[in-house]
């Protein structure tokens, strides 16, 4: 069948604007939307390939480092950078996470060290602006900055042009060279994305000054210098390290050799169920033009019976229907790749590439996807086209010339009808997806930890003195660091914490009897004084821990649900609990309080509550490493900088910390769900949009057809309302089945995001009749038009053209 169009059908078109122009935004949309759902879903299975040729570069990095031999990192790069002749190009990469000063407000990013050339050796250039320049060694000031994307376009808002820009890194600030391009954002070091990076001084890169803790290498292989060379080589350079150094826990000191090229990621439950809603789109379309085609065949009957008449076969008059599909599949499909171009963009401006729901990807317009979109284009005209081939080809010659666009059997409108109900239960299944998302959100944004998280951050602080044994000693220095973070401007409160892991993972009370009292226990806090008023933990009985329980064997704080484990019905104050089983030798410590029972971090499984917490302080229980906790005020930007700098000053070289935020998992947790959310309610918002189009073009077919029954009832003696009534109800029957269907298909779906529905149900009763309400008052509002022509049919019209 010849599926070219010819100027007859472009003309048939061109008369029916409407029409036209409706069928094509339909499937404009469908296409669009299921374009980029799909587009994230093959940028998970096939990442963008990041610079030119990846196959052939690598990255280096010392590995068998344990806490006791991590000081020799350097000593590797060293080595490392003293044979950079070995490889065609040789390049510096250093990640870090610190506070950034970025267009005047407090940035906490990942912000990676690199030489001038690691773009050129990566093979990327900026997107916006030029790349790094190499820098004389004795002039390091005139090191630059690239952005990424995400930071240029949320913190800047996009500022053009991006030379006016600076960034502040720690004390220095740096010059803004360009912008990189949107796939950088999910390639920073250590799979995580980083938002800026910063130029390495010539000086720096040859001798690590002034790098953080881990370093290594961009290299790209000389010709017919293979991996396995490469591996033999780098051994050879490990080789007087793995000698001097030995093996820790079976690990020697090497250096491992990375592949850039990207790895396929998992296809998850979100992106099945994102891809299910965007296909949900697509048939509801493809039932609304199919509906419209029909209602069109319908009522050009008499054209096609004069067609028949002449001699045309049922092959001529369905290549004439098909031709027509074809043209709006085609159309729609050439729109839907513009709007899906547009998806990608708005969904990488949205979303952003950190959020690991979604794989930390940018969705980008492959070949695949392109194949995709034309195949949709393609089966469209056969799903839109089938029914008016089979409606247009039973038309009867002499019905249609004796009765023109009346001649309409009961039997076409219980298919639109069916149709109708169909588009609305899927419209249903996708609305109640968002419903429950944004339910979600709301119960994770409200989630309670019982204490004040915000403007909370810490830091772990590695063994900064090995060759300390002195722990009177050791115990000074950090007294000292915390004294001297204190004293910085924009510090509030500050503190020491570490955890620790009871004998067993038991904690036994001293309460007598045939059993004793025990309550299992992962871990417990180990805490300094004043960490307990920073965080904001109110004390219900006994006391906070003070300056001399740091000198005794060990003191404890048990929380609200430990204490009723442990000791029901009594008061812990004085007792003592056993860091272990009763058999074991695990020391006692004595309950000097109780605390109010919080939840430390975000808990991912609400059916458990709040676990059981305890709170030890005692000589030499914090350990040699620890983590620093602060408070600081609003101005979180510059006190993060000045305890930043301040560290750094008194801390060994290799010992720097690295700042988290309190609350940075729930924050990740939180924009996960936003961000899927808000992809689902788009879905849904096409959905219920072409499920109106299709209730009123269907009350509208129907009511056309039935114009001759209305006028006789009118003329008969019937009110206006009473012909309201009657389309309206048919709206409402429709609507009714929609949601009756569609209810139960909602709920078994929503089982496919369940695991981002923290405390809602897959069949919550809320989200599905928020759900339902939407969809029946927009379809009772798609019916006011029909019903008002309804209203409007007059019998003297009626008569006259009899």
């Amino acid at each position: 069948m010849r599926l070219v169009p010819d100027r007859a059908t472009l003309r048939a078109l061109a008369r029916s604007p409407v029409f036209t122009v409706v069928a094509v935004l339909s499937l404009a949309l469908a296409i669009g939307v299921t374009t980029t759902a799909y587009s994230i879903v093959d940028a998970v299975e096939h990442p963008p390939v990041i610079g030119s040729d990846p196959a052939h570069a690598f990255s280096i990095f010392p590995k068998g480092l344990d806490r006791d031999r991590r000081q020799h990192l350097r000593d590797m790069y060293a080595a490392l950078y003293a044979h950079r002749d070995l490889f065609a190009s040789f390049a510096v990469e250093s990640p870090e996470w610190t506070t950034v000063i970025a267009n005047g407000q407090p940035v906490w990013a990942q912000v990676e060290q690199v030489s001038a050339n690691y773009f050129d050796v990566l093979g990327v250039k900026p997107a916006i602006g030029q790349g790094l320049r190499p820098t004389d060694a004795d002039h390091p000031e005139g090191a630059g900055a690239l952005l990424g994307y995400a930071m240029w376009r949320r913190v800047y808002g996009g500022a053009t042009p991006v030379t006016r820009l600076t960034i502040t890194v720690d004390d220095r600030t740096y010059p803004v060279m360009g912008v990189m391009p949107p796939e950088m954002d999910g390639q920073g070091a250590g799979n995580t994305s980083s938002l800026a990076w910063v130029q390495i001084p010539r000086s720096g890169e040859e001798r690590a000054e002034g790098i953080p803790f881990f370093v290594w290498a961009l290299i790209r292989p000389k010709p017919g210098q293979d991996t396995a060379l490469m591996a033999r080589q780098l051994a050879a350079i490990a080789k007087p390290f793995a000698d001097a150094f030995g093996n820790w826990g079976g690990n020697s000191l090497r250096y491992d050799l990375g592949s850039q090229v990207p790895r396929p990621g998992k296809i998850t439950e979100i992106h099945k169920a994102l891809a299910a809603a965007a296909f949900v789109v697509l048939l509801i379309a493809c039932a609304n033009v199919a509906n419209l085609l029909v209602a069109r065949v319908i009522g050009r009957q008499r054209d096609i019976a004069v067609r028949m008449a002449v001699g045309a076969s049922g092959y001529d008059v369905a290549r004439y229907v098909v031709s027509e599909a074809a043209v709006l599949a085609a159309v729609g499909g050439a729109g839907g790749v513009l709007l899906s171009l547009w998806g990608m963009h708005f969904i990488e401006y949205q979303i952003g590439a950190d959020v690991t729901g979604l794989s930390g990807l940018v969705p980008h317009l492959s070949w695949r996807v392109l194949l995709f979109s034309i195949a949709m284009s393609a089966g469209t005209v056969l799903l839109i086209a089938w029914g008016a081939v089979l409606r247009a080809r039973r038309t009867n010659v002499n019905d249609a010339m004796k009765n023109g666009t009346a001649a309409t059997t009961h039997r076409s409108g219980r298919v639109y009808r069916w149709l109708v109900v169909t588009e609305l239960a899927m419209s249903l299944v996708v609305l109640m997806g968002a419903a429950l998302l944004l339910r979600a959100v709301s119960a994770v944004r409200g989630f309670q930890f019982g204490y004040d998280p915000q403007r909370v951050v810490f830091a772990n602080i590695q063994d900064p003195w090995p060759a300390l044994h002195d722990s009177v000693a050791r115990e000074a220095r950090f007294a000292g660091i915390l004294a001297g973070v204190r004293e910085i401007r924009g510090v509030r409160a500050a503190a020491w914490r570490n955890s620790a892991a009871p004998e067993g993972e038991i904690l036994t009370s001293d309460l007598g009897g045939a059993e004793p009292r025990q309550l299992f226990m992962r871990s417990y806090m180990v805490a300094s004084p004043g960490l307990l008023p920073l965080l904001g933990v109110k004390i219900t009985e006994g006391r906070d821990f003070e300056a001399g329980d740091a000198a005794s064997r060990g003191v404890a704080i048990v929380d609200d649900s430990t204490a009723a484990a442990l000791w029901p019905h009594v008061s812990p104050i004085g007792h003592l609990v056993k860091l272990g089983t009763e058999a074991g030798n695990a020391p006692w410590v004595r309950v000097i309080g109780v605390a109010r029972t919080v939840s430390l971090r975000f808990e991912h499984d609400p059916d458990m509550g709040p676990l059981p917490t305890m709170y030890v302080a005692g000589a030499g229980r914090l350990g040699n490493g620890r983590q620093l906790v602060i408070r600081t005020d609003r101005a979180e930007g510059a006190a993060m900088l000045g305890v930043l700098r301040y560290l750094r000053g008194v801390l060994p070289g290799p010992n720097q910390p690295h700042f988290q935020s309190w609350t940075e998992d729930f924050g990740q947790e939180l924009r996960e769900r936003q961000s899927v959310a808000f992809l689902f309610q788009m879905i849904g918002l096409f959905a219920l949009v072409l499920s109106t189009i299709g209730v009123y073009g269907t009350l509208a077919y129907t009511g056309a057809q039935r114009t001759r029954e209305f006028a006789m009832r009118i003329a008969l003696g019937a009110r206006p309302r009473d012909v309201w009534r009657l389309v309206v109800d048919e709206a409402l029957l429709l609507v009714l089945g929609g949601t009756a269907v569609g209810g139960f298909a909602a709920m078994w779906a929503a089982s496919t995001i369940e695991r981002l529905l923290y405390t809602v149900s897959p069949v919550d009763a809320v989200a599905l009749t928020t759900a339902e309400a939407i969809l029946v008052a927009v379809s009772l509002a798609a019916s006011v038009g029909p019903a008002l022509r309804a209203m409007r049919a007059d019998p003297v019209d009626l008569l006259r053209a009899t």
